[in-house]
Formats: C-alpha cells, structure tokens, sequence
C-alpha cells in the first residue's frame, strides 16, 4: 500500500528517521487485531486513548503507528523508529485513505440519506458484486472513521467501491466526500432526521446535497425527486438523475410502468423488465430505484440487475421480518425517524394477520418539535391498524396521546415493557418493534420469539 516514508509525507511528520525500513500492508485501529504488516492509527475516544495501545500493537508485528499524543510518541520513539506523530489521528486517517483513494483503480459510489443509506449500500455491493470485483462498507461504517477505513480495505484491482457517508453536524458530508471523491453519489431521501442540530429539513437537505462537493467531475448524482433536494440542488452543475416512486408513461431510463408492495416483498416494472424485491415496504423500493440507477452508471444491464436482485436481504434490524408460527416480527429497531416509522407502519399495515401491535421508543434528536412528531407517530400507527401500542421512553405519553388512550399504554421502565408486552401475546399477531438506537428496542426480540414459540408448543401439545 505505502512505504513508511509516504506515510510520512502523507500524515505531515517530518521529524522521523529511517523510515524506509517499513512497508505498510494495511491499518488497523484496534491494537487486538493487528496482523504483521499493518499500521496502527491510534484514535483517541470518549471513553479510551489508542495512543496507550500503540505499543501492544507494535510488540504484536504493527509495520509502524500513527499517534497524535507527543509524550506517548516520544517515549516510544526511544525504543522503536517508525512511529509517527500526527496532530490529530483521526484527520490523519481520512488524509492516509484519500491517498489511497488515488491509488486504487475502482469506480467509487458513495451513498447518503435521512434513511435507506445502509439497505441502499447493500443492495448495490449485491448487484454489482455478482459480475464485478467490488469492496464496501461494513456495518454502519458511514462517519470520518469508518468511512476511510472502508476505502483503505478496499483492494488495489477492485473495480467498484461502495461507500456510506452519515453526519451529525453541518460539513461532516462534504468532509466525508472530499476523501471519497465519488464518481456516482446518491441522496436516498431527507426527512426529519437530527433536527435538534440541524434546526429544519431544509438545513438537512443542504447538509445532505453537500456529498457533489467531492464527486468527480463527469461524475452523476442520483437523488430522490424531493423538493427540498431540488431547492438544494438549484445551483449545481453536476448531472443529476432523479428519481420517484410514481407510475408514469415508460419511455425515459427510469420510468415506471407499474409497482405491487406486498407483506414481505414487492415487484417493479421498469422499462418493460419485472424485477422482483424480495424486501418489504415502499422505502425498500424506492431504495431500490437508487440502487439500479447506480448500477446502470455502473455498466449493468437491466436482465442483469433482475437477476443480482433476487439475491437481496434485509440487514438486520432494518425491516427484518421473522415469521414464527402465525405471528410476524417486524425487527426495525435499528433507528427511527418520523419518515422511517411512517415506513414501518405501512409495512405493519401489509401484514396479514388480523391482531397487530406496534412497540414504539422514543424518536431522538428531533429538537424543540420533538413532542409533537412523537404525536403524529402515534396517529400514524392507529392509521396503519395497529391495534394496542406499547409506547416506551421519555414521550411514551405523547406516543400513546396521538394513537388513543384506551388501546395504549406508556411505559419509562423497560422491565415494565417487556413483561406487559409479553402477557399480551397470543401467538398470532403481527408485532413491529421499532424505535431509536439509544432505545435498544432490540432487547425485546428474543423474548417475544421464546414466547411465540412456547405458545406454539403449548397449542400443539
């Protein structure tokens, strides 16, 4: 990948000596598993400094480490002689993977979003991966860690790399796409998302349409048909490629002859090809529209995007639908956000069982109109035919307000959830479990899964 002298130069040190006795083969930022040949990057976090770390990692065969601690530096540099001291590690990091991004011959794709952004990912590295050599994100790797670490794992001979780019704050995309510099980038959506520090959704599609400040030049924008993406698109120049859940007249690359969304998959019909999702909900199709648009970018054809895409799986806690017995559990606890619970609801909504049950935590970062969103969520899920809510959380009480307080009931301890939503069940009924990451709504799935099945049992004995 890089001498240690590129390195060097790459990360700014001037002060190292005898640097070419190195040759860097990959970095790593976790002393545990550091293989020979790697660099360590020492991130100093909220809860540990990596910097004390940097020796395990070279006694474990680390080829060198990037530091930002100059003490710590100092003290090692009297034992080893290819340490680097960085001012910050982290910035050193996202400069060591644009380096690389030069090196590397792959078409980069990065994708961004209120929502959708990680199944979007997914369904593209799918698609394009069954033809061509391609590499991307792991897990949620969308933020200036886990972004360049992506590309830095990318392979020299890879022809495709699909990326994520998440913010919290206002420049984190742009940041984020001047490492990437993506050749195709895509906007899967803006919705009420981090509010509290962006202040309105015009602010979020601004922060949002902020990834072409990195894209290539030729290069393409695929992006939702939303006006408030349109209003912060007006002054660019990029090429930008809409697109649009709506049936309309065939004819154009993306034109839509018809859509089914059933209860746990969906087919399209585009341009005369049928293509068959097997994941459930209108986001998910509109997540799909992105994901062709970029593989036709990309070089697929479309017979080849219908074949790639039977292939598709949710990831977990995105719409994850487990079937047990007669019930179904709508595992989407991953995030929320009022559109992706609005989302969540239709696919509720879809389930053919007749009793359903909507457990609902707290949407975060949603600011000064927090309680009211918290209101609409609940409206939404007595309009999606939820029959009882089980609302969870600081707002549980405005959950239960918007959907009627004689079928919900609010709880601020989790034990009191759990118990009561497990008394309720009879083994039948469609569940959705849905709520934000701190909520770790995740907890009740496996209890509501041991339940359904002993109830199970129970009426086959």
């Amino acid at each position: 990948m890089f001498s240690f002298s590129e390195l060097a130069d790459i990360v700014g040190d001037e002060s190292s000596s005898e640097v070419d006795k190195a040759e860097i083969h990959g970095f790593c930022i976790d002393s545990r598993k550091i293989t020979s040949g790697d660099c360590f990057i020492a991130i100093k976090g909220e809860q540990f400094d990596a910097n004390r770390f940097a020796e395990e990692a070279l006694s474990k065969g680390a080829a060198g480490a990037v530091l930002d601690n100059p003490e710590i530096a100092r003290i090692l540099r009297e034992k080893y002689d290819n340490i680097l001291l960085a001012q910050n590690s982290v910035e050193a990091l996202g400069q060591i993977a644009s380096a690389w991004r030069k090196k590397i011959n792959a078409k980069v794709i990065a994708v961004t979003g209120s929502a959708g952004k990680t199944t979007t990912r997914e369904m593209l590295k799918t698609i394009l991966s069954k033809y061509r050599r391609t590499s991307g994100a792991g897990k949620s790797f969308n933020n200036q860690i886990g972004l360049p670490i992506s590309i830095l794992n990318a392979r020299k001979d890879d022809e495709f790399l699909v990326l994520e780019a998440g913010t919290n704050a206002a420049g984190e995309i742009e940041k984020l796409s001047k490492i990437a510099r993506p050749d195709i980038a895509v906007i899967t959506c803006v919705l009420h998302a981090h509010i509290e520090g962006f202040g309105s959704l015009e602010n979020v599609a601004q922060e949002k349409a902020s990834i072409i400040k990195g894209l290539k030049p030729q290069g393409t924008l695929i992006c939702k048909n939303q006006k408030e993406l349109k209003d912060a698109l007006t002054a660019s120049s990029v090429n930008i490629q809409y697109f649009l859940l709506k049936s309309r007249p065939a004819g154009g690359e993306n034109d839509i002859e018809s859509f089914e969304i059933n209860n746990d998959s969906s087919k399209i019909t585009i341009c005369g090809t049928e293509f068959q999702i097997p994941l459930p909900g209108r986001g998910n199709l509109e997540n799909f529209l992105a994901a062709r648009l970029a593989a036709i970018r990309c070089g697929l054809s479309d017979e080849q995007i219908k074949e790639a895409s039977r292939g598709l799986k949710t990831e977990g806690g995105r719409l994850e639908i487990i079937r047990c017995g007669q019930a179904a559990v709508i595992n989407d606890c991953y995030n929320s956000n009022p559109g992706s619970l609005a989302n969540a609801a239709e696919v509720l909504a879809s389930q053919n069982q007749e009793v359903k049950i909507a457990a609902a935590g707290d949407m975060k970062e949603l600011g000064e109109s927090s309680e009211e969103f918290h209101i609409q969520a609940g409206r939404k899920l007595r309009e999606a035919g939820a029959d009882k809510l089980f609302a969870f959380g600081v707002f549980a009480g405005s959950i239960v307000e918007g959907f009627g307080a004689e079928a919900g009931m609010a709880f601020n301890d989790y034990e009191a959830l759990e118990s009561s939503l497990l008394e309720e069940l009879k083994g039948n009924e469609a569940l959705l479990i849905k709520g934000s990451r701190s909520m770790r709504l995740e907890r009740l799935i496996e209890p509501l899964i041991s339940r359904i099945e002993n109830i199970n049992s129970y009426s086959k004995g």
